[in-house]
């Protein structure tokens, strides 16, 4: 498993090598700048992200390392904790907000929990191939048959996320868990992404399938029946404009 740490203090950089180097391939760069300059040809697990860095901080060197590697988790350290900080961070893309001090164990286990969940959900993504709906990683959009969506961050990971088990019960707590992966979101702030993704689908808010007080399901089966529907009546009109 290969880690890039990002943190302009070598001296950190230096810890970071004496207590994660046996268990990880690591990278190190002490320049946020030449960070954003080598994301093409970076190739990595997990990036371990200061936040506060002269020049570029962590949350723009973050939201450059989005726009390349999507799919890739982040955490997050500060030194201080700020509450809209780890707002910003978390909606920007990061899976998860570090505050020193921390220990040696856990923070080894959060990186590697962060790796395992990353390389799951890839193979969920192989698995979930919805036929009417199309998603765009790397632009948080989606296409539904010939109409373009364009989504924020976590509404777009919300629906991924539901999608990935097409026709099966997801629990809100699978929800919060897998997509905020932060016990103080407030239950409210699903049903406010929830509500928000509904008005931009639209007609086809109802892939969304609410189970109350169990969850959601991802369905397109009604749209798809209607559209086989519509094709077989075409179908049989051109016939007929054909005889």
């Amino acid at each position: 498993m290969k880690l890039v740490v990002v943190d302009d203090l070598n001296k950190n950089l230096k810890l970071y090598s004496e207590v994660l180097g046996s268990e990880f391939d690591l990278e190190m760069f002490n320049n946020p700048e030449e960070v954003v300059k080598s994301l093409p040809s970076i190739d990595c697990d997990l990036m371990l992200l200061d936040w506060n860095m002269p020049i570029m901080n962590g949350l723009e060197v973050l939201k450059s390392f989005r726009e390349v590697k999507p799919k890739v988790p982040v955490i997050m350290i500060t030194g201080e904790y700020l509450e809209r900080n780890l707002i910003e961070a978390l909606n920007v893309g990061a899976e998860d907000f570090v505050v020193k001090p921390i220990s040696n164990a856990e923070l080894i286990a959060r990186i590697k929990n962060k790796i395992a969940k990353a390389k799951q959900q890839l193979k969920l993504d192989a698995l979930a191939k919805p036929s009417m709906v199309t998603f765009f990683d790397d632009s948080f959009s989606i296409r539904i048959k010939d109409q373009h969506i364009q989504l924020q961050s976590k509404e777009y990971k919300v629906l991924r996320y539901i999608a990935n088990f097409e026709r099966k019960l997801v629990s809100r707590e699978d929800i919060m868990r897998n997509v905020w992966d932060a016990p103080e979101i407030n239950s409210t702030t699903l049903d406010t992404h929830l509500s928000i993704l509904r008005k931009k689908l639209g007609e086809y808010a109802k892939i969304i399938v609410t189970k109350k007080g169990h969850g959601y399901i991802f369905d397109t089966s009604d749209f798809e029946e209607k559209e086989e529907i519509e094709e077989k009546e075409e179908n049989v009109e051109n016939k007929r404009e054909d005889n």
